[in-house]
């Protein structure tokens, strides 16, 4: 097995999740704003000169919602950018510079006598795809983390929000 093609795989996959990621951002976006029109609506319907205990309930429910979607946009914002701190996801070297310090060590291991003391290049870039890969999957996972918290969030105001809904409907048609 070629080692580097091993550990570069686990590289590339992280890079890959990167980008995975930032596309699953689409869908609770999207989500976000069709939530915030309901809740328009909601709001909209809520007269408290009738029926005074059912438009508490529907304003509760509201109200817990949108709570709830503020902190979906928390969450998909900091698994997005981490907020306003932006990831530091690192790469290599410009591939000019990786060719010189090849060439260096190159000449160096030339001039050592000694076969202890000279510099494997392909040890060098697989302890940096290995040091590289961790930082990547350390930031990929707390983006996966806080994308799950912001979904999770999305789905209880959904929920939250068709039970408002419900008592909408059920006070216009029914009371």
């Amino acid at each position: 097995m070629n080692d580097i093609e091993f550990y570069k795989s686990f590289y590339d996959r992280e890079l890959s999740r990167r980008i995975d990621l930032d596309n699953a951002l689409n869908i609770p976006i999207g989500l976000i704003a069709i939530l915030i029109a309901l809740i328009s609506y909601l709001i909209s319907n809520i007269n408290f000169c009738d029926n005074i205990i059912v438009n508490c309930l529907i304003t509760g429910f509201t109200a817990i919602s949108i709570l709830l979607i503020f902190q979906a946009i928390y969450f998909l914002s900091k698994s997005y950018n981490n907020v306003f701190k932006g990831y530091q996801y690192l790469n290599f070297s410009l591939t000019t510079d990786i060719r010189k310090f090849q060439k260096s060590v190159e000449t160096y291991n030339s001039e050592v006598q000694d076969g202890n003391e000279k510099v494997d290049i392909e040890s060098e870039l697989i302890d940096k795809l290995n040091y590289y890969t961790d930082k990547h999957i350390l930031i990929n996972d707390d983006r996966q983390i806080d994308l799950h918290r912001a979904k999770s969030r999305i789905v209880g105001s959904i929920f939250i929000l068709l039970i408002a809904l419900v008592l909408v409907i059920t006070k216009k048609y029914l009371l």
